[in-house]
């Protein structure tokens, strides 16, 4: 196993959180922040927090472990006279895979050709 990290194992876990709700929340957040950084000249704030909980109601042996992921999302926006926060959370059921890539359905099957003595196909 690589030690490097895979951006787009990651952001293919976003995109699946609340069944791809949560990345549109979240650049709406970012837009909404901007905004009011822009329109005032002050400072915001976007906070993102996810609680990764195992969910032992499944017995798929085999599959993975199914979690749960409460995501968090806050975030302030500077106003002319202060400012204005909002919060949400939601679960989302995911799997935590045999390849430790987090995705809403389980990867249950091995790879076909993942060791395979195959060098060449001969028509």
């Amino acid at each position: 196993m690589s030690n490097q990290p895979n951006t787009t194992a990651a952001l293919q876990t976003l995109e699946e959180l609340d069944g791809g709700a949560f990345l549109s929340r979240f650049t709406a957040v970012i837009r909404e922040v901007a905004s009011g950084i822009h329109k005032t000249d002050k400072p915001g704030e976007i906070t993102v927090k996810l609680k990764i909980k195992p969910n032992n109601k499944t017995s798929q042996h085999g599959c993975g472990t199914k979690v749960d992921i409460e995501s968090k999302l806050q975030f302030v926006k500077p106003t002319a006279i202060g400012k204005a926060s909002e919060e949400g959370t939601t679960v989302t059921q995911m799997w935590i895979n045999k390849d430790l890539t987090m995705t809403a359905l389980a990867k249950a099957q091995d790879d076909l050709f993942t060791n395979s003595k195959i060098t060449s196909i001969k028509e």
